[in-house]
């Protein structure tokens, strides 16, 4: 029995953060920005200002408007895929459900903890809605 808050493990009673023993004091999660990149943060960030650059040079380039749909396209299958390794990890019943995208909004934002998904679906909504004034042109 582990605690998902502090990784407290009851049977062997030891803290266990990303699988070392740690003492019962120390942090879960590094507190100092040294370790910025080894967060998705920067990595969305930076996808989404890819995003951009194809979304302004698509205006006048067919293959840029390709580009920003391949991209929006590959988006959202590693969201599919991330969404749906996160149903597993809950139970295989939910991971099951997980497979069937008309479930995902609400896992992501009602059932789920995390973070990382509800801002992948927030860049992903946004990419999307960026092929609407890409259509008319």
């Amino acid at each position: 029995m582990l605690c998902t808050k502090c990784g407290y493990n009851l049977a062997t009673k030891k803290r266990m953060v990303a699988g070392k023993v740690v003492a019962p004091g120390k942090a879960m999660a590094p507190k100092d920005n040294a370790n910025l990149f080894l967060t998705p943060y920067p990595y969305l960030g930076l996808y989404v200002l890819v995003l951009a650059v194809f979304f302004f040079l698509a205006q006048n380039s067919f293959g840029f408007k390709l580009g920003y749909l391949a991209l929006v396209g590959l988006f959202y299958v590693v969201l599919y895929v991330c969404v749906v390794i996160a149903g597993f990890q809950e139970s295989t019943g939910r991971g099951l459900m997980m497979l069937f995208p008309v479930f995902h909004f609400r896992f992501i934002f009602r059932d789920s903890e995390s973070l990382v998904l509800k801002v992948m679906y927030g860049v992903l909504a946004v990419g999307a809605l960026g092929i609407i004034p890409l259509a008319k042109t």
